[in-house]
């Protein structure tokens, strides 16, 4: 059997794909480029379970070559892999057309369907460095602009950008087939030992007992770093901004913000105060004393 885990965007399919190669007992994992190799029995980074080296080709031309590998060797051991797509917030229905496909190609796929406003797009991926150009995918008009600029724009659109997405997502998941096992970001990150046995059972596979009580301390360790990133998000970047209006001096250093987050400060600045956070430069000043003086 091979099995795509997948999602639009980082909620947690790496841990998920692990955990089922690790629950129904499996020794080895098969590796596009390395072949059979052990199965890891700690996955779980400080952010992610990005320790488990999973298959995650990038694009349609890439899954195919994949699967067409993995056909070979299925035959051994069941194999999975995690396929990524580009650019899905312009290309939902593109994507329900592959997960489809992969369906007919004979492939099982189960995806985490994002729900969930936060964690927003990047934050739980490692791709901070290029958070400019996502922005400027989901928003061609500020192409070429500063960063300053981008930060002012965006902050004013992108809660109803997410929201809007999150009704697209509703909308062409409805023609996903019904082969395809989804899952909820809430749930797979509130109930996840639940949402585990619901999707072995979908696929057929017995869970091991004895592995299953050594994957549970491993799920819970997973769950608080996915918990600690959404407090993150809906507490410490809202209190962030209650500072900076206050004008209360707090060291923003430890929390190398970027430039979602940057974004997130100045709409919670608006929403919670009705007041413009406005920086004349690309910089952000690492103290809210310092932004204070920028409100408008």
């Amino acid at each position: 059997m091979i099995v795509a885990f997948t999602s639009l965007s980082p909620a947690g399919a790496t841990f998920m794909d692990w955990s089922w190669h690790w629950l129904k007992g499996s020794q080895k994992t098969w590796n596009q480029e390395r072949g059979w190799v052990p199965i890891i029995k700690d996955p779980v980074r400080k952010k992610d379970a990005h320790n488990y080296d999973k298959n995650h080709p990038l694009g349609i031309d890439a899954w195919d070559k994949f699967i067409e590998s993995a056909k070979k060797e299925s035959d051994k051991a069941d194999i999975s892999f995690y396929p990524s797509f580009l650019n899905t917030d312009n290309n939902l229905n593109e994507f329900v057309r592959q997960m489809n496909r992969m369906i007919k190609q004979g492939v099982r796929v189960v995806v985490i369907k994002k729900t969930q406003e936060f964690p927003y797009h990047t934050a739980r991926s490692n791709s901070s460095d290029r958070e400019v150009d996502f922005v400027i995918q989901v928003n061609p008009d500020l192409a070429g602009q500063s960063v300053a600029r981008i930060r002012e724009i965006f902050s004013f659109r992108m809660v109803a950008q997410q929201r809007k997405w999150l009704d697209k997502i509703d909308s062409a998941f409805r023609n996903l087939d019904n082969k395809v096992i989804v899952v909820s970001d809430k749930d797979w990150s509130h109930s996840t030992e639940q949402t585990m046995i619901q999707i072995c059972n979908r696929l057929g596979t017995n869970i091991d007992s004895d592995r299953l009580a050594k994957w549970r301390p491993i799920m819970e360790l997973w769950r608080h770093n996915y918990t600690k990133t959404k407090h993150f998000y809906e507490n410490d970047i809202p209190s962030i901004a209650d500072k900076i209006v206050s004008g209360e001096s707090m060291d923003l250093e430890p929390y190398g913000l970027r430039l979602v987050e940057q974004c997130l400060v100045m709409m919670y600045v608006m929403k919670r105060h009705g007041r413009r956070l406005l920086l004349p430069g690309d910089d952000f000043p690492k103290n809210t004393q310092d932004l204070h003086q920028f409100l408008n």
